[in-house]
């Protein structure tokens, strides 16, 4: 009679499993942050945009009604 015994040994210990996850959500919250930060970016450009464009027209519009009189 033949008894054949088996044993488990984990490839990942708990230190390395909690390491990976950490470095993983890491990654992400970081990306995200970025993520965040770029948009705020692009809204901030795009007002300035926006309020470039408003007063330009105005002093342009004054200038042109100074001329034609």
């Amino acid at each position: 009679m033949l008894v054949e015994t088996t044993e488990h040994k984990p490839e990942y210990s708990t230190d390395q499993i909690l390491g990976t996850v950490g470095g993983y959500l890491g990654l992400c919250l970081g990306a995200s942050l970025l993520s965040v930060v770029e948009v705020i970016e692009i809204l901030i450009v795009k007002a300035c945009l926006m309020l470039k464009r408003v007063f330009c027209t105005t002093k342009t519009s004054k200038v042109e009604s100074i001329q034609s009189s």
